[in-house]
């Protein structure tokens, strides 16, 4: 696959930093610096634990400092658990991560199945994952191109530990994979369901 080849070798994994740091350069200016822009590395399908990883960041950060541009790395939900495919990712985050100024969001996707926030509560939160701080976690959330699938009920905003108030009090953020299409009404809805959930205090 593309990405085991891109971080095959330290100085593919390298050029590639440098490349992309200098998209983000050619891009950032072109928007007159109205708009942030970072990098997202949707890697999927991989036979490899990208073994040059550290590389590309080292050459992407020299040029794309951690305070000024996002890197978001994506990954299935469930990375956590060792039987996942992705689970090598784990390992890539503890140590080029946000605690040493990498990897700045790891992007949780969407399951392929419809799931209540009961089901995804139990890959977000999974306390494999508590070296990362909430805040550069991004839960990915179906949209309006698979209505049925946006998440719902139970373990949203009910139960005893509800997902949304958790997010809203930890500054986990969400991110909504569609495209724009139609009455985009359902996904306000789930908008405003985070933003309006009381924060609980558990003792």
């Amino acid at each position: 696959a593309a990405w085991d080849e891109i971080f095959s070798t330290p100085t593919a994994a390298s050029q590639f930093g440098k490349n992309a740091a200098s998209l983000v350069a050619a891009a950032t200016a072109a928007a007159n610096g109205v708009v942030t822009v970072g990098i997202d590395l949707d890697v999927e399908g991989t036979s490899s634990e990208l073994p040059h990883f550290g590389d590309f960041i080292a050459a992407f950060r020299k040029d794309a400092s951690y305070e000024e541009v996002p890197l978001m790395l994506c990954s299935l939900s469930g990375l956590a658990d060792p039987a996942s495919v992705d689970n090598y990712k784990v390992g890539l985050l503890q140590q080029h991560g946000p605690t040493n100024k990498g990897v700045t969001w790891l992007n949780m996707m969407v399951n392929n199945v419809a799931s209540s926030c009961t089901d995804m509560s139990k890959f977000w939160r999974d306390e494999r994952l508590h070296f990362l701080p909430s805040s550069n976690l991004v839960f990915g959330m179906w949209g309006l191109n698979n209505v049925a699938w946006i998440l719902k009920d139970p373990g949203c905003t009910d139960g005893s530990d509800p997902l949304f108030p958790w997010m809203k009090k930890n500054g986990a953020g969400f991110g909504i994979w569609q495209w724009w299409s139609g009455d985009p009404s359902p996904i306000k809805a789930v908008v405003d369901e985070v933003k309006q959930s009381a924060v609980l205090s558990i003792v």
